[in-house]
């Protein structure tokens, strides 16, 4: 039995030889060994339209599917390549950008790149990435043209069974073969409007959410940037922790001592005047009641005294 272009390897690409070969195959398929008597009162526009939308559409169809597996085929390799070279990337980058030692002379972080400026750098290309591999995912897409082309080929081989060897020497015979080629067209051009409609859609550009892919995307940008940084800007940006911590703990060393000293000098202020009041006071039972008192905040003057002494001698310390 022959075969038809798409059912072979032969590459065709539509060509008026193409076409006959096909018509030739489908008429011997039918017609057998009686085409010339059979075919005689085919209508052969019909017919040629038909192999048209349905043969030769499923050798396109396999060719369009072919042609997208190869191209998925390379993107894939291309993203393997890429998630091998990132975090690489990352590691020279940032090796190669950050200069000098965890310190400089004044005691600041001396390194020139921001982690934060990195980290927005990579949080851009990686929200890229992922939209373009969502809709490059859908454009490469090659199982809606091969499901077309399998629902081509069924209607095509389910028309030879039920036409083969049939006698179309009589006209009402011949009137259904060509209502039935007819429908056949229609037919095949549902099933192509279906998938283009399909595929348009499928392979449309997404819609994005712009803070929600940022936000993912700055989420897997910080970790690839942690694990995959250089020792160097390891060290640079835990030297940096320490010294915001250490001028954290500084400003805040600062503000209790200077709380505590306004509060020292408040308390003696009272106690001078508590001490003035004792003396003139001639009750007994008040002038008890102001030594207690007086003596209550002289116990509370000592300790804060003494607790800002040692924060004294702790800042100076790491000065």
């Amino acid at each position: 039995m022959a075969n038809y272009k798409f059912e072979s390897a032969v590459p065709a690409y539509g060509s008026e030889d193409d076409i006959k070969a096909d018509i030739d195959v489908f008429k011997s398929r039918i017609f057998a060994d009686d085409v010339s008597t059979n075919f005689e009162a085919v209508n052969t526009t019909l017919f040629r339209r038909y192999v048209i939308a349905n043969h030769r559409a499923v050798h396109w169809y396999n060719q369009a599917r072919d042609k997208r597996r190869k191209l998925k085929e390379k993107y894939a390799i291309g993203r393997m390549f890429l998630l091998v070279l990132l975090p690489i990337g990352v590691l020279i980058l940032s090796a190669e950008f950050t200069g000098g030692d965890a310190k400089n002379s004044t005691g600041t972080i001396g390194f020139e790149v921001n982690a934060a400026i990195l980290t927005a750098v990579l949080t851009g290309l990686m929200a890229a990435f992922r939209a373009s591999s969502e809709w490059m995912e859908a454009k490469f897409a090659a199982s809606n043209f091969a499901v077309t082309a399998s629902l081509l080929k069924e209607g095509i081989y389910a028309f030879e069974n039920e036409w083969r060897g049939k006698d179309l020497s009589e006209k009402a015979q011949v009137e259904l073969f060509n209502q039935a080629l007819d429908d056949g067209i229609t037919k095949a051009r549902e099933i192509a409007n279906k998938q283009r409609q399909d595929y348009f859609n499928a392979s449309a550009p997404p819609s994005i959410n712009i803070l929600e892919s940022l936000a993912a995307a700055k989420t897997d940008a910080a970790a690839l940037l942690k694990n995959y940084q250089s020792p160097k800007l390891t060290q640079a940006l835990k030297d940096q922790e320490e010294e915001i911590a250490a001028r954290k703990l500084n400003t805040q060393s600062r503000i209790e001592s200077s709380r505590l000293t306004s509060l020292i000098n408040a308390r003696g202020q009272l106690i001078k005047e508590k001490e003035q009041l004792l003396n003139t006071e001639q009750d007994e039972s008040r002038k008890q009641y102001l030594k207690n008192f007086i003596k209550t905040l002289q116990a509370s003057q000592q300790a804060d005294e003494l607790s800002l002494l040692e924060k004294i001698a702790v800042l100076e310390a790491k000065s």
